[in-house]
């Protein structure tokens, strides 16, 4: 399938700190048919989730983030699913 296709309809939510990255990434993911939200930390990613927890399909974190790194936000990420799903 042509590339502006690929992720037709996929909800994404892309945690970065740097703007420069933010920019080509979104742009990116666009052009390949995702709907991409941006936040800039892992904190912003956990209170975006607890407020829609299905609201995207896939996330996409940096490691290195100021206030929640990456890998910390996912262990907390994945403790509300775990919460969830009872």
């Amino acid at each position: 399938p042509p590339s502006s296709l690929l992720l037709s309809g996929l909800r994404l939510l892309y945690a970065e700190d740097n703007k420069s990255s933010q920019r080509q990434m979104q742009a990116m993911l666009r052009r390949m048919g995702a709907e991409c939200t941006v936040v800039d930390n892992g904190k912003q990613a956990i209170l975006l989730l607890e407020q829609a927890p299905d609201a995207f399909d896939c996330i996409l974190m940096d490691c290195n983030m100021p206030m929640i790194d990456g890998y910390s936000a996912t262990r907390a990420i994945r403790a509300l699913e775990s919460e969830r799903e009872g």
